[in-house]
């Protein structure tokens, strides 16, 4: 049995199925999503590929609150004209703008350029604030004659 490929041999279009509905607007492709502990605002994010044959060269980066309701926070279409010049996992920067913390990040791939698959080896993202510190408790200890508490 030959498996067919979700994005096409010529230019490298997602056509299959699996969407996303981000502000009334249904986007398709394959995504990988994050969710996070707390509130992030998007201030920008990373990605690198082991091949620039692999990269997507279109996506979307997506924000939810609730996982369910999402935001369109960027968009790219083919960027990559000079990833070919790269070396291999190199992590580029990209900004997006977000006023709200969004607590879960979706990156949809809605085409693969050249290839028939799109891989990303590294996904990053920044903003504001950062993580909270883990708060440690010190240990505190007493002596009290030959007792230890």
């Amino acid at each position: 049995m030959v498996k067919q490929s979700k994005y096409s041999g010529n230019d490298g279009v997602y056509n299959a199925s699996i969407s996303s509905v981000a502000m009334g607007t249904s986007l398709l492709g394959e995504w990988v999503q994050i969710l996070l502990p707390y509130g992030l605002s998007l201030t920008s994010y990373q990605l690198s590929s082991k091949n620039s044959y692999y990269l997507g060269v279109n996506w979307h980066i997506l924000g939810s609150i609730d996982g369910t309701t999402w935001a369109l926070l960027d968009n790219r279409t083919n960027p990559f004209a000079y990833w070919t010049s790269m070396p291999s996992d190199t992590m580029v920067t990209f900004n997006a703008v977000s006023n709200i913390k969004y607590t879960t990040f979706r990156m949809i791939v809605s085409s693969s350029g050249p290839s028939t698959v799109a891989g990303v080896t590294g996904l990053n993202f920044g903003g504001f604030p950062p993580p909270p510190p883990i708060q440690v408790t010190p240990l505190t200890t007493k002596f009290n004659s030959n007792t230890i508490t």
